[in-house]
């Protein structure tokens, strides 16, 4: 893509950014710092204006929707850049969120990122996320023996991350500030990958002081990164980001969250501070009483098999609540009726608490036109719902 392109789409966020209705759209958030990646999340504010909500298709949609190939998003800065500015244009003209339009770009190669740093091979698909291939970089325990922490500079995909540093900062010539990942997914998270999610599971039966091992060797490698980041940078650590999409009460019991996850977790929010946000897609309620011993917790991921009844009455009041939707059941698939009957189900039960509701994880799913009208005519009965402007 041309820079002159690329300086045009700029330009476009610019004027938008600077309009009543993202002022509007800013004021729901509080001011915790920036959003180092893609899926922007913010902590919510109560405001005159009501209770915000976002909407957030995943990668896939986008990629139809905008015409990109992901190969050449993960592949080449001015792609990386063209996708998330005309992402936010796209969502600015058909959906009518609260997502705040920011002068800053993000560098994000998907949930392999941390992955990749350990040696794990990637593939790129076209349509989809890049996924591991090959066996497990650990189907071998005794591997472990012989790893070392990850190079800030060499190791997995971090060449490429500090080359789309430089180069998508000359390509935005300033207008915008371009920011370097942090390592976000949490220790388990990459624990299951590493080991393979039945090996690690059958470990934890079996031989927990190899999973404990593991998990010591993670948890530094990540404190290791984040110190190198923040002195390349010359910035301080901030809160942590805890990504654990595998901690589910379907493959976890509390007593091994509590045993082999906990402490770990307690330990990252430790050193940076507190947890900025805890999250995971899978069923967390049976977790939140353990979850809300996190140190300086602020924000808490209630995904679509989670009650969010039980995170509203469990947690800390201080925490606010990130509640998102089945795409499909709450979204896609439902009438007017039914999404106005959920929204007011969700404003019940978290009464004073701050939170948000997101519409997120949309993945092709029938005619794009279709869809497209399904989640704008959900974002206009949240609107209605949740809000007053």
């Amino acid at each position: 893509m041309r820079q002159e392109d690329l300086l045009d789409l700029m330009d476009r966020q610019f004027e938008r950014a600077g309009s009543r209705e993202n002022r509007i759209n800013s004021s729901f958030w509080e001011e915790r710092g920036p959003w180092n990646r893609d899926m922007w999340r913010g902590v919510p504010k109560r405001t005159d204006h009501g209770v915000p909500f976002t909407i957030a298709p995943d990668n896939s949609w986008w990629a139809k929707a905008l015409g990109i190939s992901l190969v050449d998003f993960y592949h080449d800065p001015a792609r990386h850049m063209e996708f998330q500015l005309r992402l936010n244009n796209y969502r600015w003209d058909h959906f009518h969120d609260n997502t705040p339009l920011k002068n800053e770009l993000f560098i994000w190669f998907s949930v392999v990122t941390e992955l990749s740093l350990f040696g794990a091979p990637l593939e790129f698909f076209p349509q989809r996320e890049p996924w591991l291939k090959g066996e497990s970089v650990l189907a071998d325990k005794e591997t472990l023996d012989r790893m070392e922490f990850p190079d800030f500079h060499r190791s997995g995909l971090m060449p490429r991350i500090h080359a789309f540093y430089e180069q998508m900062g000359e390509l935005a010539q300033g207008k915008m500030e371009v920011m370097f990942p942090e390592w976000v997914r949490g220790p388990v998270c990459l624990a299951m990958h590493l080991r393979g999610m039945e090996n690690l599971l059958m470990d934890m039966l079996l031989d927990p002081p190899f999973v404990h091992r593991l998990m010591r060797f993670i948890t530094d490698a990540r404190k290791e990164w984040m110190l190198q980041r923040a002195k390349f940078l010359k910035q301080p650590i901030g809160p942590a980001k805890l990504y654990n999409d595998e901690i589910d009460g379907n493959i976890l019991s509390p007593a091994l969250y509590e045993q082999f996850v906990l402490p770990y977790e307690q330990e990252i929010a430790d050193f940076s501070g507190g947890v900025l946000y805890w999250h995971s897609c899978g069923n967390t309620t049976a977790f939140i009483s353990d979850i809300a011993k996190l140190k300086g917790l602020q924000l808490f991921h209630v995904g679509p098999w989670t009650a969010f009844q039980a995170a509203a009455e469990g947690l800390p009041p201080n925490v606010a609540l990130d509640i998102d939707l089945e795409p499909i059941h709450n979204v896609l698939e439902a009438t007017s009726e039914e999404m106005a009957s959920h929204l007011e189900e969700i404003k019940r039960a978290c009464g004073d608490r701050p939170f948000f509701v997101r519409a997120d994880a949309f993945q092709p799913y029938k005619e794009l036109a279709w869809e497209r009208e399904q989640i704008a005519r959900w974002s206009e009965i949240a609107r209605k719902t949740l809000q007053r402007w």
